[in-house]
């Protein structure tokens, strides 16, 4: 939203007491009667003999707010910024605040202490503590270099661990590296690997939504022979404790990123075993975006999800569609003898980490990295003796091969895609 500054006038005396005030005692708790009346008589005494501080924020004409900038010694004082309520969350006072600080080396600012999401942006733009009273902190920025980049909240998201324990044990140690320290795991978490317990127990204290081997888990869903081996082993090896919090996760996540809904699941917004791959129809893609009973009412900006094992990003319709690829089976759906690179180009551990301004619903500045690491393969294939599947699972780990790419046929099908001839 474009806004200007224009320097107060006399005129705006008035409107700036009305303003300073319903800043102040919003965020001035529990002042006594003493108090408050200091108060008052401060700002109707201060605020003429401090108008030529004064800046009116302008949007279309209309006065929206205003700040207050006053000289110090070796910098600048932010006294005051104040925004309509109708104006709040849309960037602009984060935006002026970027602004002040290019454009000075030092600046001083009191925030009150009830005022947390302001001390957080404070903190992400680089100002620091410096001073506290019983109501109000002191901070200070000051400029590093000409090159100092703004500090981000960041998140990790992985999926599709299937008990692989050495690739999430490979992608946790990454993830402690970079000083991360949210993670949102999107299913699959057990299955097909030997370990699935431990890879729960390690993944404890994450934010987890439910995926397909959840769901096959929970229901008892066994199709077949090979499905009844698969619920035993893992009836033996998961412990209470974990099989009672795969009965209680969600099939959804929602969080605002800087200003962005963004939508987490395993494979879509209702169902943990539909597919949605990177050739599906627009459609079909776009679907993935919509609300449904297991979600908010609104339309996300930015899905995540995994199921499918392949690490993907698109827009579409101002959009964003991620895959996270799979920790501990990543593959490439679309393959061919003639035209494959390296397997170790996809035989990885890979996940997805997201920088930005964590429930904010202003917009600002976000990034998306993935990443994908190497791990010890043959290490985990020797703790899998007791995998019911070990030939397939083995085959997939060390060529990143799908064992049943019919299961994705229908999908192809639709996009007019023969499969046949990748």
């Amino acid at each position: 939203m474009n806004y200007i500054l224009v320097k107060s006038s006399n005129d705006d005396v008035e409107k700036l007491i009305e303003y300073k005030k319903e800043t102040v005692f919003k965020y001035a708790n529990n002042l006594s009667e003493e108090e408050k009346n200091k108060i008052n008589n401060y700002i109707n005494n201060n605020i003429a003999s401090e108008i030529k501080n004064y800046c009116n924020i302008v949007i279309n004409d209309n006065i929206v707010g205003c700040l207050l900038l006053i000289d110090k010694e070796d910098g600048k004082l932010l006294d005051e910024i104040y925004l309509k309520k109708e104006y709040r969350n849309k960037g602009i006072g984060t935006d002026i605040i970027k602004n002040i600080t290019k454009e000075n080396n030092i600046i001083y600012l009191w925030v009150y202490k009830s005022n947390t999401r302001a001390i957080s942006l404070y903190k992400k733009l680089g100002f620091s503590i410096i001073q506290e009273e019983k109501t109000r902190y002191y901070m200070k920025y000051e400029k590093q270099n000409d090159f100092e980049e703004e500090k981000m909240d960041k998140i990790a998201i992985i999926s599709d661990v299937h008990g692989n324990y050495e690739a999430l044990k490979t992608v946790l140690a990454d993830i402690k590296k970079r000083k991360i320290n949210h993670i949102y795991c999107l299913g699959d978490v057990i299955g097909k690997g030997s370990r699935s317990n431990e890879c729960l127990d390690l993944l404890k204290n994450c934010t987890m939504t439910y995926g397909n081997w959840e769901d096959f888990f929970n229901k008892k869903s066994c199709a077949n022979e090979l499905d009844k081996k698969r619920y035993k082993l893992l009836n033996k090896q998961l412990s209470k404790e974990n099989k009672d919090r795969l009965k209680t996760l969600p099939l959804c996540y929602e969080i605002y990123i800087s200003g962005r809904l963004i939508r987490m699941f395993h494979a879509t917004p209702s169902n943990p075993r539909d597919n949605v791959l990177e050739i599906d129809r627009i459609d079909k893609m776009y679907k993935q975006f919509l609300p449904t009973k297991h979600t908010n009412n609104e339309i996300a900006d930015v899905v995540i999800y995994a199921h499918t094992h392949t690490q993907n990003l698109m827009k579409l319709y101002n959009r964003t569609l991620i895959n996270v690829g799979s920790v501990g089976n990543a593959f490439d759906i679309i393959r061919n003898k003639g035209k494959d690179g390296k397997y170790e180009n996809t035989t990885n551990a890979d996940y997805l980490i997201i920088e930005g301004e964590i429930d904010s619903k202003e917009h600002a500045d976000i990034r998306f990295e993935f990443v994908s690491l190497n791990y010890d393969r043959n290490l985990e294939l020797q703790e899998s003796k007791t995998n019911p599947e070990l030939e397939s699972y083995t085959k997939e780990l060390l060529t990143g091969k799908f064992r049943n790419i019919e299961k994705y046929k229908n999908n192809f099908d639709e996009s007019y895609y023969d499969i046949n001839k990748f």
